[in-house]
Parts: C-alpha cells; sequence; structure tokens
C-alpha cells in the first residue's frame, strides 16, 4: 500500500464521481459529478464539503517535495469532507424551487470520496515516516496522471447532458 497510496486514493476518487452522494427526503438525489462541478454554490448555504476537493489536488501536488505539508492538507480534507456529515438540508435541486429538503441518507460516491482522502493521510503519514529513514520516496507515476485526466474527462463529458438540468432565462432581456 504505501508504494501505491496515490494510485489508489485517485481510483477511489475517480470511482466516487459515478455515484451518487446523497439522497433527499423528496425522493431525489445528488450525483457526485454534480456535486464537484456546482459544489462550490454551497458557500452561501454554509456547506464548505466542496473545499476538500482543491485541498486534496494540492496534497496531490505537494505530498514529494514537501510531505509534511501534504499531509497537513490531507487531512485538512479530510476534515473537510467529514464536514459534511454535520449538514442536515440542502437547497432542493428543481427547476425553480428554492426550498430546502433534508438529507436522508448519503451514497456510496460520498464513501468513496471521504475513502479517498483516508488513504491518501495515512499514505501520506508513512511516507512522512519513511522520509525521515531516507527510503524510496512515492511519486505520481503515468497510470496517476492518466487517472487525473480520467477525472477530468468523467467531468466534462458525464456532468451535464446527464442530468437534464437546463438554465432558463427568467427575464426577457
Amino acid at each position: 500500500m504505501k508504494r501505491h497510496y496515490l494510485t489508489l486514493s485517485l481510483v477511489l476518487y475517480v470511482a466516487c464521481l459515478y455515484f451518487n452522494a446523497y439522497y433527499t427526503d423528496n425522493g431525489a438525489h445528488m450525483s457526485s459529478v454534480w456535486l464537484l462541478v456546482y459544489g462550490l454554490w454551497g458557500i452561501p448555504f454554509q456547506i464548505y464539503g466542496w473545499f476538500a476537493n482543491p485541498v486534496f489536488g494540492l496534497a496531490l501536488l505537494a505530498h514529494r517535495w514537501w510531505p509534511r505539508v501534504g499531509l497537513g492538507l490531507s487531512v485538512l480534507a479530510l476534515l473537510l469532507g467529514l464536514s459534511f456529515l454535520v449538514v442536515s438540508t440542502v437547497p432542493d435541486n428543481t427547476p425553480q424551487s428554492y426550498d430546502f429538503v433534508q438529507l436522508t441518507a448519503l451514497g456510496v460516491g460520498y464513501y468513496l470520496w471521504i475513502g479517498a482522502f483516508v488513504l491518501m493521510t495515512l499514505g501520506q503519514a508513512l511516507h512522512c515516516r519513511d522520509r525521515r529513514e531516507v527510503r524510496q520516496v512515492p511519486h505520481l507515476r503515468v497510470v496517476d496522471w492518466l487517472l487525473l485526466l480520467v477525472v477530468l474527462g468523467v467531468i466534462l463529458f458525464n456532468a451535464f447532458p446527464q442530468h437534464g438540468y437546463v438554465f432558463e432565462r427568467t427575464h426577457p432581456w
């Protein structure tokens, strides 16, 4: 695991994008890809878990040259991701609705997302310990970069047409 924690955490991260993140009491669900693309809009509603995504990306970038910074960032990403556990209501996702709905269950996508952060944190902690002992330093391999491209492709290809969300003009101008 020590040598492949980057690859495995990226595999979990990519896998989470294919599943639903949560379910609501009105029978709706939210896919993880949709949350990744539009999760920043949770800030006005005091939902800050989305920030775990860029922090996770920074942890991936910093893991080799600044291992302690990478460990701190991966712990921060994990904590930000776990902060979604205290959220009980989310904005309704239906068009022309400004209501809030209750969360009824977390989906597989959420647990895979958290799993990616846990794996990154544990692997980075082992990496910091090993670096102190001057062992082999893990690095991003070609497979890791391909997985990052897959994440980008999944977001661009699947996020918008699959969900059928339409932005309508409400003003005549």
